[in-house]
């Protein structure tokens, strides 16, 4: 399975799901009463159990079906939501976010001794059935309804590529009662030689006894119910079923009742009783060297209502694709280049008449269907067009796979599933599916023009005069199409709407119309209004004609193409990128040195050049960014299992989703984050007791906010907690010798103190604080991103953590200073000021070497010329520039020759061809074209502290 590519799309996507899952199982703690959301919760599990079974990842199929047995009983307003549903679902969803990341990793552990107890606890909850606010408890006394049912089961032998398992259907089916027989009919099962393990050959025939609603046994083959023959019969005494809807088709085969006496029972008898009876039906014709194995293990005799364990059913040898096939491989692979004549040399001398009939009313039906496309084209909702077209790729599916044409017959079949969505009003043809309508048909015709030529010829043409066409490609195109579509259902207006919008009737008579309907009227609005005399009877029926039509006219498809780039490729188009915009500006330079007309019009030629080139900057740095709702969104349980565990009520509250950050960056800032929001809950929200008592709400509010601010992104973590006390933070900042018992201490140093590595006011150690290695990793971190933190506060109302965080690594805006005539360029966001001092501000302290006195407080002052082993040009302060700069060594002043400018400039990375430099963290070329160094301050601080025999900060 390595390599495969619809592997690693499962693999992806079971990433997102469980993203999604979290997030959604947080929010249905207060949400319970929300449908969408439990059956949002339910189709994620439900789809990535399917998958998961499909692509050999059987744990993970195992505990999702386990979870989506107890998300079954909470839409069935059978098992009320409360904290214990919600923290198993949670713990279950932490194992399968461990599998599927090991799955991303390609490595793998033995999951037995958890997954087992997890998924008994899961079952244990599931069949516990706490009934909720929405349940209705069956009176005391009287026992469940038990229904039999006798259900049909053939699907389509095709059914394995639409990611179907027979064996988790009838798994599921166990859930929900008693199975008493399984009928396996093998009648299909060709002679061993002629069996293709990707096609299934059986159907089954299974009496379950249940107290489950016909509903819930309808919604197991929720997602085949048009991929084959399934009729769901009730059992009884009376008239005959009804029909299911989920084919529409009868409830028993004959259409006549079926007796219950007719099936085996002892329902009530006891477990030997109960033990369900396979029964294998013989080939016609032939008998079988052996009856096929159970198609699952059925669960032992319990309680009707009871859940079984879940089972990763083993299919049958013939009915299942090996574990290593991949939905489309041979001809049909991604990248293959398929003839469509791979099998027809086989065929019998009577069939190649049958394929010379097919080949001739092939062609006609393409041509005629061409100019159908294009007519639906004008008029998407033509629903004769779209029968037609389907009744022509259906019979051309058909056909193909009698005559083994396999290529032709998938490429028609996954045609026929787009028009099947759109018969359905699933899907509103736009320019996208008519592309790919227009595409199959000229597949489809290569293909059969193929065998025109080897009907001509007696025999297979040579490759030159063959057409070789990647159809695979094709088919997996339909297939992304399908699963991305997702129609914009839009209701119907009101009535009232219509009619004022059509100036019939005025809003004032409408309204009034409304308020005696809510008084009780059982006029409808429209007939109200006609009573009144205030619209005609026309006038209302016009006003019905366009609402109908409103309601059965689809609305308009959305799609959303996306693929996956890897990190490499944008950074290497980055890198381009810059390299353009950098030679544009050198030429650019040169160009307003010359002289004349030819000067003039060069110039504006290459403003111009700088406009797109900058543009293309932007459209390339937007390709990296990202939302970073996704990763505020993870902390949500975060929040919920910290605060609980602290024994503290918190709001949570996330503002600023949609704002964007490279790729890069969000991938870095999660951790710090997590500790900004540890901080808060710990330190800064009060327990309920205490809140009440200041006078607050005994639930205290966390809010993580993102906002654009420049060319910056700004991330704040606030609460509305006791804030810093600063009386605290200065005692602890003595007791550890960080300052003097009587030294002045601003608010803003005590707030910097917070950030000392160990420092911390908790006055025990917990799981979640008290070592002090929290706040001094988020300057580190922050730092290492070039962004700064910092924090305001005010004591008795709360604080707020604040970050700074460049859009992008990729490019950052710099000062170019110079030192000993040589340009360097300094972070903007480590500079809190530029000065040029006065001599009296600068001191020499003994011992210590110089320092500058800026703004009431002594900084360090340290001359970039020695640090970088240049002769100096400037060795007076006063007639020089002074840098004062802030990271997590501190505040510090360095003194440089001059400023020649602030610009934003491209990284170039240079360890990929030399040493790492200490302090130098990358290069950029200048608009003059020469190469300027990217300091990095911090490290250059810690090398030269090193070397001195220093403390590193």
């Amino acid at each position: 399975m390595a390599g495969d590519p619809y592997r690693d799309v499962f693999i992806a996507e079971a990433r997102d799901l469980t993203a999604a899952l979290e997030q959604d199982l947080v929010d249905l703690e207060g949400k319970s009463g929300d449908g969408e959301l439990i059956n949002r919760i339910f189709r994620a599990a439900h789809t990535m159990k399917s998958s998961a079974a499909m692509f050999g990842f059987p744990e993970i199929a195992s505990l999702t079906h386990a979870m989506e047995s107890v998300l079954d009983r909470v839409r069935d307003h059978v098992l009320a939501i409360d904290a214990a549903v919600v923290n198993t679902l949670l713990d279950a969803l932490d194992c399968l976010r461990q599998m599927v990341n090991e799955a991303t990793e390609g490595t793998s552990s033995d999951h037995s001794e958890t997954l087992a107890p997890l998924c008994e606890r899961l079952l244990q909850v599931a069949a516990g059935a706490t009934f909720g606010p929405a349940a209705v408890s069956p009176p005391a006394g009287v026992e469940p309804k038990v229904t039999t049912y006798q259900i049909h089961l053939a699907l389509n032998d095709d059914v394995f590529f639409q990611g179907t398992s027979p064996t988790l259907l009838l798994d599921e089916l166990a859930t929900l009662g008693h199975v008493i027989e399984v009928r396996c009919d093998t009648s299909r099962v060709p002679e061993i030689c002629e069996i293709d393990p990707l096609k299934l050959y059986l159907s089954w025939d299974i009496t379950l006894t249940s107290t489950a609603a016909r509903t819930a046994v309808e919604e197991v083959f929720l997602f085949c119910r048009n991929d084959g023959d399934i009729h769901i019969a009730e059992l009884t005494d009376g008239p005959p079923a009804s029909p299911c809807p989920c084919t529409g088709s009868p409830a028993a085969k004959d259409g006549s009742a079926i007796p219950v006496a007719a099936v085996a029972t002892g329902v009530q008898e006891g477990p030997a009783s109960t033990a369900p009876r396979l029964v294998v039906a013989p080939v016609a014709g032939r008998a079988l060297a052996a009856a096929p194995r159970p198609v699952a293990p059925l669960a032992p005799a319990t309680p009707p209502a009871a859940i079984s364990p879940p089972v990763v059913a083993t299919p049958h040898p013939a009915a299942a694709p090996p574990a290593a096939a991949t939905p489309l491989t041979g001809a049909l692979a991604t990248g293959a280049e398929a003839t469509g004549l791979e099998a027809v040399a086989e065929l019998p001398a009577d069939d190649l008449e049958i394929l010379h009939d097919f080949y001739g009313e092939s062609a006609e039906s393409l041509a005629a269907v061409e100019e159908k496309i294009l007519a639906l084209e004008a008029d998407p909702t033509d629903l004769e067009t779209i029968h037609a077209l389907f009744r022509t790729f259906h019979s051309m599916k058909g056909s193909a796979g009698f005559l083994q044409l396999e290529v032709l017959g998938k490429l028609a079949h996954e045609t026929e599933n787009m028009l099947d969505r759109a018969r359905n009003g699933a899907l509103l043809f736009d320019d996208n599916s008519i592309a790919l309508l227009l595409t199959s048909i000229d597949l489809a015709r290569g293909l059969n023009d193929n065998i025109g030529a080897f009907l001509e010829k007696g025999a297979i043409p040579a490759d030159a005069t063959l057409r070789h066409l990647r159809v695979g490609d094709h088919v997996a195109m339909i297939r992304r199409f399908l699963a991305g579509a997702r129609p914009v259902v839009e209701p119907p207006k009101p009535i009232g709407k219509i009619l004022v919008e059509r100036g019939a009737v005025a809003p004032a008579d409408v309204g009034e119309a409304v308020t005696e309907q809510l008084a009780g009227s059982p006029n409808t609005l429209g007939t109200i209004l006609v009573d009144k005399g205030k619209v005609t009877p026309e006038k209302v029926g016009e006003a019905l004609a366009e609402q109908r039509a409103q309601a059965v006219q689809p609305a308009v498809q959305k799609t959303i193409s996306a693929i996956r780039v890897d990190t490499e490729r944008l950074d290497a188009m980055m890198n381009s990128v810059g390299e353009i915009v950098i030679a544009q500006s050198h030429a650019l330079k040169l160009a307003t040195e010359m002289e004349g007309e030819h000067a003039e019009r060069l110039q504006t030629a290459l403003y111009e050049v700088e406009r797109l080139s900058r543009n293309l900057q932007d459209v390339v740095m937007g390709v990296r960014m990202m939302p970073i709702g996704p990763t505020f969104k993870q902390f949500a349980r975060f929040v919920r299992d910290s605060s609980r565990e602290l024994g503290k009520e918190v709001n949570f509250v996330v503002t600023g989703e949609e704002t964007e950050l490279d790729k890069t960056v969000i991938e870095k800032i999660g951790d710090p984050l997590k500790h900004l929001i540890r901080n808060s809950l710990d330190h800064g929200l009060e327990t309920p007791e205490e809140r009440l008592a200041a006078g607050k709400s005994a639930k205290g509010t966390l809010e993580l906010k993102a906002a654009h601010e420049g060319g910056s992104v700004i991330i704040e973590v606030i609460d509305d907690g006791h804030g810093i006390r600063r009386d605290k933070v200065l005692a602890k900042a003595i007791a550890k010798g960080l300052v003097a018992a009587d030294q002045e201490v601003s608010d803003e140093q005590i707030r910097r103190l917070i950030f000392q590595p160990g420092f911390s006011t908790a006055e025990q150690v917990s799981a979640l604080s008290g070592r002090g290695v929290g706040m001094d990793v988020v300057k580190r971190n922050v730092d290492e991103l070039r962004g700064s933190v910092d924090i305001e506060s005010e004591e008795g109302k709360g604080s707020v953590l604040r970050i700074r965080l460049p859009l992008t690594l990729a490019i950052i805006e710099g000062m170019v200073v110079s030192v000993s005539g040589q340009p360097y360029i300094v972070p903007v966001l480590a500079i809190v000021e530029s000065i040029r001092p006065r001599p009296q501000d600068i001191q020499h302290v003994a011992g210590q070497g110089e320092v500058l006195f800026f703004r009431n407080e002594y900084l360090p002052l340290y001359r970039l010329y020695e640090w970088l082993g240049h002769e100096p040009r400037v060795t007076q302060p006063e007639k020089g520039i002074v840098l004062v700069v802030e990271d997590r060594a501190g505040r510090r002043a360095l003194l440089a020759d001059d400023l020649l400018g602030q610009q934003q400039v491209v990284i170039k990375n240079l360890e990929d061809n030399f040493t790492k430099l200490p302090g130098i963290s990358g290069a950029t070329i200048l608009a003059e074209g020469n190469v300027a160094l990217i300091l990095d301050l911090l490290g250059l601080y810690d090398y030269r502290q090193a070397a001195a025999g220093g403390v590193v900060a």
